[in-house]
């Protein structure tokens, strides 16, 4: 009898780290893929430096001087993915949404395994710099462990400050449409 009970409690536990991988395995959600291009990396930098050049003309000229810039998803995700370990993350899709989240679906490796990600996130401003508000964060279908959430959430906070370094910017806006993010504010001398 207590054979019977050790092999069942077995069978249940192969049966639950089973269920377990499965469902990290299984992306939680596919968004269309983006293809990254040579041509959407220039351009997404044609724009980024087309905002810096604000700061340095208001600068120069100790005027304010207003930007805005908008950035399709497939320039954004050419962006991010150039700063990216390929060795760690690959396949990075970037969506901005009508409801104004951007979400981002990839594979990662973790502990040697490879798995899909997906992140949604609001992008909203506080002092001049853009802010990212993790709402979702999964490894697969399963919601990623607190701790990892707060690690992603650390760094892509991190990310977008070091993006953003220009600490002389008024009326900072980003605005979420669909397929594309528009940052505009007044560069100040």
């Amino acid at each position: 009898m207590i054979k019977l009970g050790l092999l069942g409690v077995l069978v249940l536990l192969v049966g639950l780290c089973s269920l377990a991988y499965h469902n990290a395995t299984q992306p939680y959600r596919t968004l269309p893929r983006i293809t990254l291009s040579s041509d959407s990396l220039a351009a997404a930098q044609a724009k980024v430096d087309g905002v810096q050049s604000a700061f340095d003309r208001a600068q120069a000229s100790r005027q304010a001087q207003p930007f805005s810039q908008t950035f399709t998803d497939g320039e954004l995700t050419s962006l991010a993915d150039q700063k990216l370990d390929p060795t760690e993350i690959t396949g990075l899709s970037l969506h901005s949404s009508a409801d104004g989240y951007v979400e981002a679906t990839a594979t990662g490796r973790i502990g040697g395994q490879q798995f899909p990600l997906y992140i949604r996130a609001r992008i909203s401003t506080a002092d001049g710099q853009p802010q990212l508000t993790l709402i979702d964060t999964r490894i697969g279908s399963v919601a990623a462990p607190g701790l990892l959430k707060d690690q992603i959430n650390n760094a892509l906070q991190q990310s977008a400050s070091a993006d953003f370094n220009q600490s002389r910017v008024a009326d900072l806006k980003v605005g979420v449409t669909a397929g594309q993010i528009t940052v505009s504010g007044t560069a100040e001398p």
